[in-house]
């Protein structure tokens, strides 16, 4: 039963679970609707790994809060040469194969049936909602491990790809696009993205990359995370911990600096995201999870019952995300494991009102 002012849409379920804890929901192992193996290993897209790449091959995932899909893609390099799209209903609980793979030969992007590449996707998956787009770009691409820097959105109502090509001077070049971290930011419209040397915008509307400023950070994985209150940028992950105030554009790391959750900062790729209601950044790091209090500036532990008791191989990147219309985290930790959800705050988010 739907409750009062809750969207027609709405899955109940997920909005009345109980302030910090667990769902596993049952028989939502993404394994179920990978290509058959006999068609991979024919074609020649199985390569080393095989589709469980899709999620340990250093990939991400971005939400759609227009359809109510967490979309899923990676692989790349010699792991996995698939690359279909995935994407989970969170309405439905159920999995669908979106696009299907491309046949070879790879070591290219576009491909020859004009899509891209498979790569592994890290931190560089986002939804532009004002858009309707979800939005990709960098990597390391099958089967040679190349860079990739090509701009790429989906159209999900058309199921296609679209390959943006951007003008202008500051395109990112192919040897900036591995261990980058990205948010989009609905103000401005625009997608932040620091590489290893430089902290860029990319404009869809105007279809332009903008360097902002040199902003090096460690060869290693990161996780964007926007603050949308306070429009921090924030890049975390392999002992890195860094703030970037976007209407002030400034480096404001400084002012915000915080005491525990080292063991989040520690890690490659970490899963960190920002809880619009509760106003606070809330990390999966195995087991339980760590919630930042802004008026402490201090993390603290909370429930792990329930929780998967590891991290995926390789990080988690995008794979978790805050759904503000359910106020709940999602998780998808592995393809053979069944999708979890994390609530952190009692009560539905933006678009249900129990």
């Amino acid at each position: 039963m739907l409750l009062v002012g809750q969207s027609a849409w709405a899955n109940p379920l997920l909005i009345n679970l109980p302030a910090d804890s667990w769902f596993r929901a049952p028989k939502t192992s993404l394994a179920a609707i990978t290509p058959p193996a006999k068609y991979l290993s024919e074609k020649g897209i199985h390569c080393v790994t095989g589709p469980s790449a899709i999620v340990t091959g250093w990939s991400g995932g971005a939400y759609d809060p227009v359809r109510h899909k967490m979309f899923v893609w990676g692989g790349g390099h010699t792991n996995y040469c698939g690359n279909e799209l995935y994407a989970f209903d969170v309405n439905s609980l159920t999995w669908e194969r979106y696009t299907e793979p491309s046949l070879p030969p790879y070591d290219r992007d576009p491909l020859a049936d004009g899509n891209p590449v498979s790569r592994h996707t890290y931190d560089g998956l986002q939804f532009l909602t004002h858009a309707d787009r979800f939005w990709a770009y960098g990597g390391s691409r099958s089967v040679d491990g190349g860079g990739t820097s090509l701009t790429w959105v989906f159209d999900a109502s058309q199921k296609r790809w679209i390959n943006r090509q951007p003008s202008g001077p500051a395109v990112p070049g192919a040897g900036h696009i591995y261990n980058l971290s990205s948010i989009y930011d609905p103000v401005s419209r625009k997608v932040f993205m620091r590489d290893p040397h430089h902290l860029y915008t990319y404009d869809y509307d105007r279809n332009t990359w903008t360097r902002l400023r040199d902003w090096a950070h460690s060869w290693n994985g990161q996780r964007g995370v926007l603050d949308s209150k306070r429009r921090l940028y924030f890049t975390i992950g392999s002992g890195e911990w860094q703030v970037y105030d976007i209407a002030a554009n400034q480096d404001v790391t400084a002012q915000w600096q915080t005491t525990g959750g080292s063991d989040v900062i520690a890690l490659e790729g970490p899963g960190v995201d920002y809880d619009a209601k509760a106003d606070t950044l809330v990390a999966f790091k195995g087991g339980g999870i760590q919630a930042l209090d802004w008026k402490t500036k201090a993390w603290t532990a909370k429930s792990g019952t329930g929780a998967p008791p590891r991290l995926s191989e390789n990080g988690t990147y995008g794979r978790w995300r805050y759904i503000a219309e359910y106020n709940v985290f999602i998780l998808v930790n592995s393809i053979e494991e069944d999708v979890y959800f994390y609530k952190h705050t009692a009560g539905g988010g933006s678009a249900s009102k129990p």
